[in-house]
């Protein structure tokens, strides 16, 4: 059952040509369309940018393609997933919260064409990082003031949705009841969700209780990774989008929960949330009926319509995908392009792989063009002339991309590693000293400073300058003292006379050692590995 069904009647705001939203009276008068369209300010932003001549153009163009992706497309997602959630009584903060959005959108595309036409003579990095950097602070504004007015938004409804029927005891349990949805309410230790689940709650073994044990945002990252857990680039498009509205109805779910208790901060979570599942959504092909979706099919049925389904992979939509995305946390590690210039070993490694298999892909597909048909003699030549071609061109780009590699490393340089094992790999030998390797047995690394000059890039000096490659030093303690005081008067005799006895007036002061603290050597908290040579 849809969520909206626990709401009130909700007004849904319509997002698309301007009379659509005419209908839905929630125009507002910004020049010939409506500011939550991304054609309406992609439009602002090209009429801006044809204003501009030059370097000035397209650096102003490649500056905004990348505050629109990054910044302002996913505030235009959070704001109509809290308007989308709100009653036509509400019309009129709606209207001023799109209207403040749309002024604050069109302030920062007329301050960057500015900076753009001021800069015309400078390069295009130089004009695109001085938009960057000059809008900063505005863009931190309208993150800040969307985020204030959708917040507005929400308490407005919250306060309207008092008496709705999502307040009652029961449609709570509901929810509940939902979100352990196909859930084992046993620990299974060794679940895949589980395991994450205790990963982002840590302290409280949730891996090993029942879900009985379990608040209603564990509950809810529970089931978010059930939900998402077996996409993979061979489902297809349809169970993608199944996945994300059940995803979608989740985060509204909580939204709800969230606003019977008054939790206003998890409540802007959860609208962010339906904001990012609507980004994804709409990066997939239309393959749902926009008014009504089917329940989520089990992985048995998935497997008997995977045949009669459409199946777009996810990676046909990548281009989509990495727009709707927030930029990946981790490094790829893609392979430079044929014409760049491969920076290290590993790149260089993947770059020759990567057009061995190109030339190879190729080839096979030459073979392909001739694999059903008779050929006649004319494409049999053409074939053979293509073999050679193609197998001479695997040759040189082969041989192209192993210098690359043997290149990579300066002249005369030798490439050190480190590996956790007991003994080198294949193609590797210790950094043992013999044979005019490094001996990096039992040591730290140091790094030279910049080639001798006794300056880093950060200007921070170092006592410890002008080494030489490859030298030794043994371990070592800064210059310090300790101090350490002994003194009393003393009760003094006298060897002249005996039993007798006198009191010096001077205190005696003897020499005296600490004792003996610590270990062997100096030395940091590290870890044992073994350091080898390319060979």
């Amino acid at each position: 059952m849809r969520l909206l069904s626990l709401f009130v009647p909700i007004a849904t705001v319509l997002i698309g040509s301007c009379a659509s939203v005419q209908e839905a009276a929630l125009v507002v008068e910004t020049p010939n369309c409506f500011f939550l369209d991304f054609s309406c300010i992609s439009g602002k932003i090209a009429e801006k940018g044809e204003q501009l001549i030059d370097h000035a153009k397209e650096a102003f163009l490649q500056a905004m393609d990348e505050i629109f992706d990054k910044q302002i497309k996913p505030l235009v997602y959070d704001l109509k997933a809290a308007i989308d959630r709100a009653e036509d009584k509400l019309d009129e903060i709606v209207q001023k919260a799109i209207a403040s959005f749309a002024e604050k959108v069109t302030h920062i595309i007329d301050v960057a064409a500015d900076r753009a036409e001021h800069l015309v003579d400078h390069t295009i990095e130089e004009i695109k990082s001085e938009i960057l950097t000059y809008t900063f602070d505005r863009l931190e504004e309208l993150e800040d003031k969307t985020m204030h007015g959708i917040m507005g938004l929400l308490d407005e409804v919250a306060r309207i949705l008092q008496k709705a029927s999502c307040y009652e005891q029961a449609i709570i349990e509901r929810i509940e009841q939902d979100l352990k949805k196909n859930l084992s309410p046993w620990p299974v230790p060794w679940d895949h969700c589980r395991i994450q689940i205790s990963k982002m709650f840590p302290g409280h073994d949730l891996q090993w209780k029942p879900l009985s044990a379990y608040g209603n945002d564990e509950l809810y990252e529970l089931r978010k990774c059930k939900v998402m857990q077996h996409m993979q680039e061979t489902t297809p498009v349809r169970s993608v989008a199944l996945a994300l509205r059940e995803w979608e109805e989740l985060a509204c779910n909580m939204r709800c929960l969230c606003a019977s208790i008054g939790a206003v901060t998890s409540e802007k979570h959860y609208i962010k949330e339906m904001g990012h599942v609507q980004q994804l959504l709409e990066a997939l092909p239309p393959v749902l009926d926009s008014e009504a979706s089917p329940p989520s099919p089990s992985p048995e049925a998935e497997e008997q319509t995977d045949h009669d389904t459409q199946t777009a992979p996810l990676s046909s939509m990548e281009g989509h995908l990495r727009k709707a995305l927030p930029p990946p946390r981790h490094d790829d590690r893609a392979p430079p392009s044929p014409d760049e210039d491969c920076g290290t070993p590993v790149e260089c490694y993947l770059q020759a792989k990567h057009m061995a298999d190109d030339a190879r892909r190729l080839y096979m597909d030459a073979v392909a063009q001739f694999a059903d048909k008779n050929a006649t003699t004319q494409e049999i030549a053409d074939l053979k002339k293509a073999q050679s071609d193609l197998a001479q061109e695997t040759k040189n780009k082969t041989a192209e991309a192993l210098a690359k590699v043997e290149t990579a490393a300066p002249g005369g340089s030798i490439s050190v590693s480190p590996f956790f094992a007991k003994k080198c790999p294949p193609g590797w030998l210790p950094a043992d000293g013999t044979e005019g390797r490094p001996d990096l047995r039992g040591v730290f690394i140091r790094g030279l400073m910049d080639f001798g000059t006794g300056v880093r890039g950060d200007q921070l000096g170092d006592p410890d300058i002008f080494r030489a490659l490859g030298s030794h030093q043994i371990d070592g303690l800064a210059a310090h003292t300790h101090t350490y005081e002994v003194g009393n008067a003393v009760q003094g005799h006298s060897a002249k006379t005996v039993g007798g006895e006198f009191w010096s007036p001077y205190g005696a002061f003897p020499t005296r050692s600490t004792s003996s603290v610590g270990i062997e050597e100096t030395r940091p908290r590290n870890v044992a590995m073994i350091f080898c040579v390319r060979a």
